[in-house]
Parts: structure tokens; C-alpha cells; sequence
């Protein structure tokens, strides 16, 4: 095979080498090209002497060449070492369209810098160019570290996910479109001074492309929302405003149980069906019976719970109010939604109980939020914070999947099973590049 074909096919700048007709050598798994290194001296790397240069030696490098996943190419190079007498220091010769340490092609590098750009995984580009899945990781952090995001949608969802212990990477910011379902991008740290570096970099006319910025009551989040996104409706997801409710409603339970006698029967239900006391009260079975052996009573699970609720007037004005806020109409006009909100916190306020007066305040502070999520928006319906949370849980999972494959790898075990894990994991989710994961099978 001809020389100059061999180097425009593998990348490789033929300057290097002693010009010669290439015969490849077949192997069990594709083939092997010899190729020998140009013996001309060059300058001392460390003294540029040129006259006290020698060769010290020879040696062989393989370079992987391989372009296809059911053939492995391998160009093996004879090196020549040389040998500095006035500086007493050896050195070779670098070969043009091969790093210096490396063992990759430049030009196999570029495709799998190209591979990136398609719908696929590290494994299956590894499989193709006949390299470790580690080599292909550590291609795509040196050479893709500064990944684009996607422009910023008119729907925008904003949420944390837990990544590390360190206290500046502790938890990830994580960007998504709403009708796309798609990662906009991921910012390393949610804490105000990253996220405001990371919104001034944006231009301003994409910023006025929110028109809805949907979160928790992160005060951060709010921050940026008033800082850069003054006109946009800010929604607050719809769970974070229940669970402030339901934490508070929970706690006061625990209070009432505890100060029961040990054998009450109340005291039982309340420790065993907790969940009923946090749940609509349609989802409450009304013909199923509670029964204590050891206290050798039974009672209708429904007329048991509102015994309960009776017993403290806490208790009460949470629970009411907890149904209340599972009830709030959706798709009502604003104002409608603002004296919605303002009627729970009213009557959350009657309560004088300190959990309630909390969950008041906070209420109070995100009321026009609160507002925004029961409020009717053209053309969209339910805008919550969902996709970002499925996001977060698919991304939390892959992350505690590669943590097993690091275990299992440590252990000398087959890894073969958590590869399988992960991709059925996977399985119906579409990758795009950078960060972008389509939630939608």
C-alpha cells in the first residue's frame, strides 16, 4: 500500500517517517501498519546543541487508528530515541497528528469528538474506536468542558439536585425547558453568587424570552427571577407549597401522639396510620375498621381519624387547613388566587400555634408566587416544576448506578450487569448534546 495513503488515512504527517511502500499485516481483530520514524537529528530539546546529538536507541508505539467498531487498526511505530552529549539528556522526536503522550490518532480523536454530537453513549463510541470507556470520559472533560446550553425557553423550571460532599459543588443547578422537557443546562453550584455570574453572561433579549420562571421558595431563586427576569410570571411549584403545610400539620401529630397515654387506642391509630392524617380526606377509606388485638377494640377507620383530629385544636385548624390547600382551584383568575391564599393564611394565623404562624409567613412571602401557580395562563395548563424534578431523579439515579459499577469495579466482579442496569435504566430517554436529556419516551 502506498505511503502517502497510509498517512492521509490515519492522519499523520508522512514528514515524519521513512517513505516506503506499507504491506498491513492482518490480525485476529483487523490490521497492523508498520511504519519506521525519520532518523534526522534534530535540536536538543534542553540546550538546543545540535552537533553533540547520537541515537540512543529505538523503540515501538502503537497508535490506535481503528475508524470501525468490527475492525482494530493499529499503526506501530519504530521511535527513534536520542541522546544529548553536551547535556547528557535523551529525547525523541514528536509525531505530528499524535499527541505526545498519547496513543490516539488526531484524527480518531476528532471522530469521537464528533460522536458527542449524536445520539449515543460513552460505551458504545468506546466499542466503535476500540478504546476504554474511561478514554472516551476523559476526551469529552478535556475537550468538551465548556459545553453550549440550549437557548433559554419561555417556560423555564429551576431546581437543585444533590451531586457532592464538597461544600462548593454540594448541590447542582439544574435548567429545563417545560414543554420540551429538555436540560437547558447544568449551572456546578445553586448559591446566589454562581447563579448571578452565570444570568449576567446572558444577553438580555434571551432573557426576555421567559415569560415564566417556575421554582421552590429558594430565596436565590427568587433573587435571580426579580434581577433578570422582572416581567416573567414567577410559579411556584405546587408540592413545595403543600409540603410546608404538611411538614407542620405532621409534627403537631407527633405532638398530640406522644402526649396520649401508651394503651389509648387513639395513640395507636395516630402512630400507625400517620399517612391519613397528611392525605385528602376523599382518599380516607370510610368502610374499613381499625382494630387493636392487643387492646381488644375496633373502630371505623374515619370516625377514628376525626376523634384524633378533635383532640387538639392545632391539630384542627392544620388539618382543615391542609385540605383547604388540596383543594385550591386551579386555572382561577389572579386576584381570585390571591384571596385564595390570603384566606388559609388568614385562618392560619387564628391557630396561635408556632408551626402554623411559620407556615403563614412563608405563605405571606410567596404569596404572589402561590398565586401565579393557581392562575390561569394562556394557552398552558398545570405548569409545575415537574420536569426538572424527573430530571433530578433520572440524573440521581445514573449517579448512584456509576457509583455501584466504581464498587463492583473495586471488588474484581463482572461489570457487566450494571452496564445493562444503566442502560435499561435509560431506556425510552434521548440524549442530545450537550447535557440535553429528553424526558419524554
Amino acid at each position: 500500500m502506498n505511503f502517502s495513503t497510509i498517512s492521509s488515512m490515519f492522519g499523520i504527517n508522512p514528514n515524519n517517517f521513512k517513505p516506503a511502500d506499507i504491506e498491513p499485516i492482518r490480525s485476529d481483530v483487523g490490521f497492523v501498519y508498520y511504519l519506521e520514524q525519520d532518523t534526522e537529528k534534530i535540536p536538543c530539546p534542553f540546550c538546543n546543541s545540535l552537533n553533540n546529538i547520537t541515537i540512543k536507541g529505538y523503540y515501538f508505539k502503537n497508535i490506535n487508528c481503528s475508524i470501525n467498531e468490527h475492525k482494530k487498526d493499529i499503526l506501530r511505530i519504530k521511535m527513534v530515541r536520542f541522546k544529548c552529549h553536551k547535556c547528557n539528556k535523551s529525547f525523541n522526536k514528536s509525531i505530528q497528528g499524535v499527541q505526545k503522550y498519547g496513543y490516539i490518532s488526531n484524527y480518531v480523536k476528532k471522530l469521537i469528538i464528533n460522536s458527542f454530537y449524536t445520539t449515543t453513549t460513552f460505551e458504545k463510541i468506546a466499542s466503535t474506536y476500540h478504546v476504554s470507556s474511561a478514554t472516551i470520559i476523559n476526551i469529552f472533560d478535556n475537550d468538551i468542558a465548556d459545553a453550549k446550553r440550549l437557548i433559554l425557553p419561555k417556560i423555564l423550571c429551576i431546581d437543585e439536585f444533590y451531586f457532592s460532599r464538597n461544600s462548593d459543588n454540594k448541590y447542582c443547578c439544574i435548567l429545563v425547558d417545560w414543554e420540551t422537557k429538555q436540560i437547558v443546562d447544568i449551572i456546578k453550584n445553586r448559591q446566589l453568587a454562581y447563579l448571578d455570574n452565570y444570568f449576567s453572561k446572558i444577553p438580555k433579549n434571551e432573557l426576555q424570552n421567559v415569560k415564566y420562571f417556575v421554582s421552590d421558595m429558594y430565596d436565590g431563586y427568587a433573587t435571580i427571577k426579580n434581577k433578570y427576569f422582572p416581567k416573567a410570571d414567577h410559579v411556584i411549584d405546587l408540592f413545595h407549597i403543600v409540603i410546608q403545610l404538611n411538614r407542620a400539620t405532621n409534627s403537631i401529630r407527633c405532638s398530640v401522639m406522644k402526649s396520649l397515654p401508651e394503651n389509648s387506642i387513639e395513640r395507636k391509630f395516630m402512630s400507625s396510620h400517620w399517612k391519613l392524617f397528611l392525605c385528602k380526606s376523599s382518599l380516607i377509606p370510610s368502610s374499613k375498621v381499625f382494630t387493636s388485638h392487643k387492646l381488644k377494640l375496633s373502630c371505623p377507620i374515619y370516625d377514628l381519624l376525626f376523634d384524633c383530629i378533635k383532640l387538639n385544636s392545632s391539630l384542627n385548624y392544620a388539618y382543615s387547613n391542609l385540605q383547604e390547600v388540596y383543594n385550591l382551584p386551579k386555572n382561577q383568575y389572579f386576584k381570585s388566587a390571591m384571596n385564595s391564599i390570603q384566606f388559609i393564611i388568614n385562618n392560619l394565623r387564628l391557630s396561635n400555634n408556632t408551626l402554623l404562624l411559620q407556615v403563614a409567613d412563608t405563605y405571606q412571602k410567596w404569596q404572589i408566587g402561590i398565586a401565579h401557580t393557581l392562575s390561569m395562563h394562556k394557552g398552558y395548563t398545570n405548569i409545575s416544576n415537574g420536569p426538572a424534578e424527573d430530571a433530578n431523579n433520572l440524573i440521581s439515579n445514573i449517579l448512584q448506578s456509576f457509583l455501584l459499577v466504581i464498587i463492583c469495579a473495586t471488588l474484581e466482579k463482572e461489570l457487566y450487569f450494571f452496564w445493562e442496569m444503566i442502560n435499561s435504566m435509560l431506556k425510552g430517554y434521548v440524549f442530545t448534546y450537550p447535557f440535553c436529556l429528553s424526558l419524554t419516551p
